[in-house]
């Protein structure tokens, strides 16, 4: 199952309430922070693309100032989107195959669709959320300024995007209820992954 949505709408959360109801969960975000993923030609790709100051004076990816660049424009974003999304795709099938017993194993994924990473997943759910609501969730998550969140938020798709191809979307503004997310998966055809089919 892919599991994704706009930056601050919420999918880590509604991921935690999967993983305790017995899915496999495979955060992305995670999956994308290992800075050894974009160690070799993709850091090199990178700088090329994005100038020597998205290196550290460690020589590892400035992850912050690599987003304030990339996600600045349209273009920014494609050649960001161009370099780095085969390496995580490749990463996440490994992540994939290595959980192959397992009933539900859900992406956490903050950009599936433009990753291509839905075309490793039978079901899709997107997360929204009010874009006020979503502002406040980033600044005090990443520590970011409210300019900067906006610009993360506005880099993104639209509710319509999502909604358009998902196979269901969960509203996150206020919270998800044990009843949403029950109601999800039976919507879905996810039996409870504790539950004997």
């Amino acid at each position: 199952m892919g599991l994704t949505g706009q930056t601050g709408a919420g999918k880590s959360t509604v991921a935690k309430q999967l993983k305790a109801r017995g899915c496999v969960i495979i955060d992305c975000d995670a999956v994308t922070h290992d800075p050894s993923l974009y160690a070799g030609t993709c850091l090199t790709e990178l700088q090329n693309a994005f100038g020597r100051a998205i290196i550290k004076e460690d020589g590892t990816l400035d992850r912050r100032r690599l987003a304030n660049l990339a996600f600045a424009s349209e273009e920014g974003k494609a050649k960001l989107n161009a370099i780095t999304h085969p390496v995580i795709l490749a990463r996440l099938k490994k992540e994939i195959a290595a959980y192959k017993d397992a009933k539900v194993i859900v992406l956490d994924a903050p950009t599936l669709f433009e990753a291509g990473a839905d075309r490793l997943c039978r079901r899709v759910v997107s997360v929204l959320a009010d874009e006020t609501v979503r502002l406040g969730r980033i600044c005090r998550r990443d520590g970011l300024t409210e300019q900067e969140a906006l610009t993360r938020m506005h880099a993104q798709q639209s509710d319509d995007f999502y909604i358009d191809r998902s196979d269901y979307t969960l509203d996150n503004t206020v919270a998800v209820s044990a009843d949403d997310m029950d109601n999800m998966l039976a919507v879905l055809g996810c039996a409870h992954p504790g539950e004997s089919d």
